[in-house]
């Protein structure tokens, strides 16, 4: 059995809108829902899938820092097809992000 988990963010008035009447305020609030968070209950992780249900493959590319036979340092590079995990919260922080910048 899973557990549903939900978290409230508040924030504390400034003093300015402490003197705002109660009757006259009005204002957007942000909500969303996270459906995937890249991992089921039992912590096994969760790929995105297309409509079929394949997973889907992403271009990657690996960098990594060696040495040459000659002591220099050299960066090496490597294209790798991956999984991405199937997680909602990076797109909720967006748009979070996005909603902050439009409401100031």
């Amino acid at each position: 059995m899973g557990v549903q988990a939900s978290l409230l963010f508040l924030q504390k008035k400034t003093a300015e809108e402490l003197l705002i009447p109660l009757d006259k305020e009005d204002y957007d609030v942000f909500m969303a829902i996270v459906e995937q968070v890249g991992k089921d209950r039992r912590g096994v992780p969760i790929y995105k899938k297309d409509e079929d249900g394949a997973e889907i493959l992403f271009a990657h590319e690996k960098k990594w820092l060696t040495y040459a036979d000659n002591g220099r340092e050299i960066v090496r590079s490597r294209r790798e097809r991956i999984k991405r995990l199937a997680d909602d919260l990076p797109e909720v922080a967006a748009a979070y992000a996005k909603f902050v910048e439009e409401h100031q």
